[in-house]
């Protein structure tokens, strides 16, 4: 029977939907994997020491993650050459699980305490809620009872009474205004003749503006109309043209690339511009100790690029089938037993590059 989840299950259920899931690749260093396994320790043991218990919380179960699944299905896992850090990422392993239990209580007691504040929380709204209601009913309680008729009756708006006017102020012979004088009759507005006439801005009734002709030929009325549309460009500004949107076209299916490639190739082959050399070996048919050339690609490639350089027409057929048959095999048991790996694990590329470096 499973034990009861305590009261921060959910919180550490909502924190694993965000941990990666990281899968082993052959082609990078299980040093690398031992690297992140040290900065994932460091962060999760700073995160524990501020109370970031979610952070603590993540990192911690990376770490676990990564030291219990990930590093050993890497092909260099029982490697002699990583014994050294095999242990040391045990130990740390256990006192990050250690540690772990640690922050699952934490978050307990603060899960519990945040739950008995919400409770509290909600009683002190719900006691306020009864309280509001029972004054309610006391004040329908302490009304008097109408009658049947006054029960049915409309109420009516108050009426208000007007007040009496009052007198007018009384002014006396000083103190009495006088009447406003007659205005003047507006001037008439000027001919289009007069308006544009030389001098017309002096005979306009209009208040003079300086700089400002009412010529349009004149260049400060050319002048003043780019002054103002300059001055009230930033708000009335006609919209800019903005380059039409790129819309990103939608994925084109694997099946139809497939299909199209292949076409593309078959093409290249009807046209004589691409050729296939078939040979007549392959990796891993030479089965006897010291020549077996499975997973061996790390070695024959560059092998092949070694001997192609000392060629001086390119490396031939007969060439690449002696390297996999031949060459491959003793080059492959060395590495192999110089790492300790297996009989057919695969080799990270640096590895086969520094050793070919080390033997010239």
């Amino acid at each position: 029977m499973p034990p009861p989840p305590t009261p921060s299950a959910s919180r550490r259920s909502s924190l694993k939907l965000t941990i990666p899931k990281i899968l082993v690749s052959q082609q990078y260093s299980l040093s690398k994997y031992y690297d992140l396994c040290t900065r994932l320790a460091e962060l999760f043991l700073d995160s524990f020491e501020r109370s970031r218990l979610d952070d603590a919380y993540i990192y911690g179960m990376r770490y676990l993650h990564i030291v219990t699944s990930v590093i050993p299905s890497h092909g260099y896992y029982n490697s002699a050459a990583y014994k050294g850090q095999k242990l040391s990422s045990r130990k740390v392993a256990n006192a990050v699980l250690e540690q772990l239990g640690a922050v699952v209580g934490m978050m307990d007691v603060e899960e519990a305490e945040r739950a008995e504040q919400l409770e509290r929380k909600l009683g002190e709204e719900r006691g306020e809620r009864e309280r509001l209601e029972r004054e309610r009913e006391l004040e329908e309680l302490r009304r008097p009872e109408r009658t049947p008729e006054e029960k049915y009756l409309l109420p009516t708006a108050p009426v208000f009474e007007p007040s009496a006017p009052s007198a007018p102020p009384a002014f006396d012979d000083e103190t009495q205004p006088a009447p406003p004088g007659a205005l003047p009759p507006p001037l008439p507005p000027p001919s289009y003749d007069v308006a544009v006439a030389p001098g017309a801005a002096a005979a306009s009734p209009l208040p003079p503006v300086a700089g400002l002709s009412l010529d349009p030929r004149s260049s400060s009325a050319s002048a003043a109309g780019s002054a103002t549309t300059s001055s009230i460009s930033p708000f009335f500004s006609a919209p800019a043209s903005y380059p039409p949107v790129r819309r990103r076209p939608p994925p084109v299916p694997m099946s139809q690339l497939r299909q199209a490639y292949l076409r593309e190739w078959q093409d290249l082959l009807a046209a004589k511009r691409a050729f296939v050399y078939p040979l007549a070996t392959y990796q891993g048919r030479v089965t006897a100790p010291g020549r077996c050339s499975t997973n061996g690609c790390t070695v024959i490639a560059p092998l092949i690029a070694a001997e192609h350089l000392r060629s001086e027409g390119g490396v031939s057929d007969e060439a690449v089938e002696e390297i996999i048959d031949k060459h491959a095999g003793r080059w492959l048991g060395e590495i192999r037993g110089k790492l300790g790996l297996g009989g057919a694990a695969l080799i990270v590329p640096s590895d086969v590059h520094d050793h070919f470096v080390d033997h010239k």
